[in-house]
């Protein structure tokens, strides 16, 4: 009788209008913690229980955390604990997190091993939400202080599950971001340290650990900030295995990739912060463009196409002559192998400012110097920079769009630049093919075509203009932007 009474009330709450009265009154007979208990009793995957979560997630985005504390603390436990439920358990996290109860930390902790990961994530998300300071993130990574940062041990431990493991880490990871003092000198994050540092002896765990911290940079800037501190809990981890020369190449290139990702986020916002360890991240990156190992190479250029994405980490590359030249000659020089071209060119596009404003895509004047130089002198077997363009641009279909979509790109960066768009302008078949919208027909390169000829036409050649003017496809005058590359499917993070 309880149950039917609460399920009525759930339909309802559903069935209410937004903002009306009836939601009111709805909401006044709804009752939170019986809605949960009746979840847990109702069959999975029934209608009923569609309609209580239906109800229950309607009633969160209405009650106040104070609400949600004195009503469902008790509710929460059972909820997570409906192992093979999981509509039951993701919505017991997400009233968890609602509730801000540090009391529901120790049942957050044991539901992130559960064998789904839905709910395994629900809950993880659920305990970074409540653990949003310095004081609580500290508390968690100090094992003895709290029942929940004792779990939280036991399940970064060798015998826990490898699933729980993967996630407590991915965890501790996150709130060392928030208390990056404690987690420096914190046992939570010892695992992680010993996976980077000793990545010789287990190569696909180094690997595994290094995607936890991919994931844990992307969180947020402050996060990015505190995982590539040299001084930071595991910065200099990162940076070593970037520069590790005997380290396999493919974990050494994934490590060049994720730390220029890390990096990049870091000095968009924080640019002090971030300048030491882009100067160490270049380091390495220098060492791996001359490897003849093609993943390690490409592994370099990704991390260059990261962080030369922020100005700050293009003008430090651009004063590192051993850098810039071998980028520009595995990108302009036509003896370069077609393997290692189109990702060297997508990172000088990056160096030259493709996705910067364009107040950020003018470096310093020696930068800007050393730039114009490195790239002349990698294309002059080939008289012009517009010739090896050129060559990437001639080759036409599906086949080869990729190489042309790098070359719009790269002029798009360049194209604003006078001694570029003089020697495009100066190339007869390449001005022809770049004013002429038929040469593209899918809508990225249609686009990425009409972005070069929009840049190029600010050095005032009338072909350029009219072209730009026509947009992406030739027959209608307008406004489009610049197409935003994904930058994601070229590094494969």
């Amino acid at each position: 009788e309880v149950h039917t009474a609460v399920l009525q009330a759930s339909l309802a709450l559903t069935a209410a209008v937004e903002g009306s009265q009836a939601e009111a009154a709805a909401l006044q007979a709804f009752d939170v913690r019986e809605a949960l208990q009746a979840l847990v009793d109702v069959r999975g995957s029934s209608p009923e229980e569609s309609a209580l979560v239906r109800a229950l997630r309607r009633a969160l985005l209405q009650a106040g955390e104070t609400a949600l504390a004195t009503h469902v603390v008790m509710a929460v436990p059972t909820a997570l604990s409906a192992c093979g439920r999981p509509a039951v358990q993701m919505l017991g996290a997400e009233v968890a997190a609602r509730s801000r109860s540090s009391e529901l930390l120790p049942h957050l902790i044991s539901a992130m091993a559960d064998p789904d990961a839905g709910v395994g994530q629900a809950a993880l998300q659920a305990i970074i939400s409540l653990c949003d300071t310095e004081r609580e993130a500290a508390a968690l990574l100090r094992p003895a202080e709290t029942d929940a940062g004792e779990r939280l041990s036991q399940m970064l431990a060798p015998a826990g599950s490898s699933v729980g493991r993967h996630r407590a880490l991915a965890l501790v990871l996150a709130l060392s971001t928030r208390a990056p003092g404690v987690a420096q000198g914190s046992s939570a994050l010892a695992p992680m340290r010993r996976e980077l540092t000793r990545a010789g002896d287990d190569p696909l765990g180094a690997l595994a650990a290094l995607e936890l911290v991919a994931e844990a940079g992307a969180y947020s800037p402050q996060a990015a900030v505190a995982l590539i501190k040299p001084q930071g809990p595991l910065g200099s981890c990162l940076l070593d295995l970037c520069a590790q020369e005997g380290a396999e190449p493919m974990l050494r290139s994934r490590a060049l990739t994720v730390t220029g990702q890390i990096v990049a986020a870091a000095a968009s916002v924080f640019v002090a912060d971030a300048e030491v360890a882009v100067a160490l991240l270049l380091d390495a990156v220098g060492s791996a463009l001359q490897s003849e190992d093609s993943s390690l190479r490409d592994g370099a250029l990704n991390a260059l196409t990261e962080v030369c994405a922020v100005v700050t980490g293009a003008e430090l590359a651009a004063r590192r002559a051993e850098v810039l030249i071998r980028l520009c000659e595995l990108a302009m020089d036509p003896r370069s192998s077609s393997d290692a071209r189109i990702p060297a060119v997508h990172a000088l596009a990056s160096l030259a400012g493709a996705e910067r404003t364009a107040e950020e895509r003018t470096m310093s004047t020696g930068a800007e110097e050393a730039l114009r130089e490195s790239v002349h002198a990698a294309a002059e077997p080939a008289s012009s920079p517009a010739e090896t363009v050129w060559a990437l641009l001639r080759r036409k279909g599906d086949t080869f769009v990729e190489g042309r979509i790098a070359a719009y790109r790269l002029l798009v960066a360049l194209g604003t630049r006078p001694w570029c768009a003089v020697a495009v302008g100066a190339h007869a078949a390449l001005a022809e093919q770049l004013c002429d919208a038929r040469s593209e027909s899918g809508q990225r390169a249609c686009e990425w075509r009409h972005a070069a000829v929009v840049a190029l036409a600010l050095a005032g050649d009338a072909r350029f203009r009219a072209s730009g003017e026509a947009g992406p496809y030739g027959y209608a005058a307008n406004g489009h932007g610049i197409p935003q590359v994904a930058t994601a499917s070229r590094t494969g993070a």
